[in-house]
């Protein structure tokens, strides 16, 4: 038998959210997609998509995504839910 258990969610606080969430990279350049971190310093591009990572290992990578992870975990920026919760996710295009 398999069991769904509730957790901490780790989430954008309410301030921050429009900042943090991304659009869809599949179509984007690396133009608009550079742009778009710059603008918005705590957006998960920054986690997912780090700079220089074509002049870097994998390792150099990971390292960078977890020192933005942190960093906005350390600016209250994301924040550890009190109480364990399920969490469902929908997707509400016309595509999907």
């Amino acid at each position: 038998m398999h069991f769904i258990n509730p957790f901490k969610g780790l989430r954008p606080t309410e301030e921050k959210a429009s900042s943090v969430s991304i659009p869809s990279t599949d179509h984007l350049s690396q133009k608009v997609i550079t742009d778009h971190k710059k603008n918005n310093p705590w957006s998960y591009l920054n986690i997912f998509n780090p700079d220089d990572q074509n002049s870097k290992s994998q390792n150099e990578i990971d390292a960078k995504a977890k020192e933005q992870f942190e960093l906005m975990k350390s600016n209250s920026v994301l924040m550890k839910d009190n109480i364990n919760s399920f969490y469902i996710y929908k997707i509400s295009t016309k595509n999907h």
